[in-house]
């Protein structure tokens, strides 16, 4: 089996429970695997300002459900940085491959929904993503296939505004709302929460024909959320998040930052994949190897998130609302031989 048919496998049993969820979130993140140890992996590149950590990089995209459990992978690429005697020759290519991420996860993630619907009808998409995914090739994908969309702005686009930029003109309307969001832990920051003014707009998008000649202008939403009284020494909330959501009531605007929010649980199936799995402790001599070990985590490392979430809130219902019956008998075998439990008694806790 490829690592292609891992992905191809694991994106069709996710999409096949998206098909059960009237919207989702398709939600994408790049993580970096630190595999120093593997000296004899020539495939493996720079991670590090120093050269001197090695790895891989892995572009995630996941399926939530705009409650924030995490329904599976949808999609995965693997990659690695030239070493720095040859990054200079190819550095346009490779950031050109590093920035199609997003594109390629948006594709996949499309193709594998509709393969596993076939006539069903499939669930509204809004496709969640951060600062990286702030591209116009982005933004034109979107705007062609008709699924919505909240991705954090990073460039300050041209926009027929009479402030000529969004990021300015966003700023000029009164502030609509008052509201609280959480941050996530950063680094020894704990998890806090933001007291925020929130702005929008509508504006069109105008493009540079220089760089895309076969661009169009487009219609996007554009929301501000800011903190404009952070905790002493800590940085203030700002977030720009362009969309597709509707911003017509203020509790529309307020939705659309809540469905941002969303992407959290990829950060917390990075952390599981690493800490719980603890896949950088794999040591397998070829790429391939070490690609599909990390594959078959990933899919462990997003069903661990999901029971771990689903048994903070329903500790006692059956695990079969999360489990298919082979995987509760598997579960009852491999831990129970003493005292085996049916499976219809196990529960998700």
């Amino acid at each position: 089996m490829t690592s292609a048919h891992l992905n191809q496998g694991t994106a069709l049993e996710t999409a096949e429970r998206c098909l059960e969820q009237q919207t989702i979130l398709v939600v994408q993140d790049t993580t970096t695997l630190n595999f120093t140890p593997l000296q004899r992996m020539a495939e493996l590149g720079p991670i590090d300002s120093g050269h001197f950590a090695r790895g891989m990089h892995v572009h995630s995209t996941l399926a939530i459900t705009v409650g924030g459990r995490v329904l599976g992978v949808l999609d995965q690429q693997y990659w690695a940085r030239p070493q720095p005697a040859v990054r200079q020759a190819r550095q346009t290519d490779g950031e050109e491959k590093e920035s199609a991420k997003w594109l390629y996860g948006l594709e996949r993630a499309r193709q594998a929904l509709f393969e596993a619907a076939g006539e069903r009808p499939l669930p509204r998409l809004i496709h969640v993503m951060d600062r990286e995914g702030d591209t116009y090739e982005v933004l034109m994908a979107m705007d062609d296939c008709g699924d919505s969309a909240i991705i954090r702005s990073v460039q300050n686009r041209r926009v027929d505004d009479p402030l000529s930029t969004a990021h300015t003109a966003v700023r000029n309307p009164p502030i609509q709302a008052h509201a609280t969001v959480s941050v996530n832990r950063q680094g020894r920051r704990p998890e806090r929460i933001a007291t925020v003014d929130i702005r929008s707009l509508t504006a069109t998008l105008l493009p540079d024909r220089s760089k895309y000649p076969h661009a169009w202008p487009m219609t996007w939403h554009l929301v501000e959320v800011w903190e404009p009284a952070p905790p002493a020494g800590v940085e203030p909330l700002h977030w720009l998040l362009w969309t597709r959501e509707s911003i017509a009531t203020v509790g529309d605007v307020l939705h659309a930052v809540e469905q941002y929010s969303g992407r959290w649980p990829i950060e917390e199936f990075h952390l599981v994949l690493k800490s719980g799995c603890q896949v950088e402790k794999l040591r397998l001599d070829t790429w391939e190897r070490l690609e599909k070990a990390v594959r078959v985590n990933s899919a462990v490392a997003a069903r661990i998130v999901l029971l771990r979430d689903v048994a903070r809130v329903t500790p006692a219902a059956p695990a079969l609302q999360v489990l298919q019956p082979e995987e509760v008998a598997a579960l009852v075998n491999h831990f129970a031989k003493d005292k085996p439990e049916p499976a219809e008694q196990l529960t998700i806790g």
